[in-house]
């Protein structure tokens, strides 16, 4: 079985990752096009199904994704945790993917009831790694530039909006490998500091896997994003939070020219 934006009503089968885009889309927010594998199905879907979901996903190449029933809840995020399959395409590679992702090293590392960081885990022996990980493919996104933004400080939790970003693909900023431009946006949409990274490298999609480049020397210092863009996305995120009553974790993406919400979770960390 395959789910599609709208079809469920609740994250006990899609997880709480796709459970939130969901209420996203539902909202009118950009969200690239996704379905959504059932984490009692993941396991066990076949390639012609998967064939025919990606075909009207309309999208030659996907990005694959966990979306676990205790990831992303209003205590536990888990970021980093499970794998994610980027660039990916072929029918046979995304089925590769899904079952990586669920019943892979990630799903391995459920975390137990009450437990308070990803150490606290349980193997998929004890059987909830095939009921745990429900799996998204998703629309890859050529990104012009992407990063993260929190809707308070996640250091001191002062009010106010910090974005980060760099050009291409976000997972150096995701990471934190590289890096990236910082900004510090206050309530009312100011610009209050902005730091611009030397960015040498970027990450973009490629014909076969996501690849590194050099970024041209006219664009090393300059912002990945331009005021504009800056208002739109602090707006993006403004209605993110008022939807989800929570100050969020957000992952973003432009891509031609447009802003996209790829991920939105609850900041858990404390100030």
């Amino acid at each position: 079985m395959i789910l599609w934006p709208g079809q469920t009503s609740g994250p006990d089968r899609i997880g709480m990752k796709s459970w939130r885009l969901d209420r996203l889309r539902a909202a009118g927010l950009p969200v690239p096009d996704w379905f959504t594998i059932p984490a009692d199905r993941a396991e066990a879907i076949r390639i012609e199904d998967l064939s025919l979901a990606i075909a009207r996903l309309g999208s030659g190449r996907v990005a694959v994704r966990s979306s676990g029933i205790d990831e992303d809840t209003d205590t536990r995020s888990y970021a980093g945790c499970y794998t994610t399959h980027l660039n990916v395409a072929g029918d046979a590679r995304v089925l590769d993917a899904v079952r990586d992702i669920a019943h892979g090293e990630g799903a391995d590392r459920l975390p137990v009831d009450g437990g308070e960081s990803p150490a606290d885990t349980r193997t998929a022996s004890s059987g909830r790694a095939a009921s745990g990980i429900a799996v998204i493919v998703q629309t890859m996104l050529a990104a012009d530039a992407a990063g993260v933004l929190f809707t308070r400080d996640p250091v001191t939790g002062a009010d106010g909006f910090v974005i980060e970003g760099r050009w291409g693909l976000g997972l150096p900023v995701v990471s934190g490998t590289e890096i990236p431009d910082h900004w510090k946006i206050d309530p009312c949409g100011g610009v209050h500091e902005l730091r611009c990274a030397d960015k040498t490298t970027r990450i973009v999609v490629g014909p076969e896997a996501t690849i590194e480049e050099p970024v041209p020397a006219d664009r090393r210092t300059a912002p990945c994003l331009d005021d504009g863009q800056l208002a739109r996305l602090t707006d993006l995120a403004r209605q993110t939070r008022d939807l989800f009553s929570s100050d969020q974790d957000i992952e973003w993406a432009l891509a031609g020219g447009q802003l996209w919400l790829l991920q939105a979770r609850p900041i858990t960390t404390a100030p």
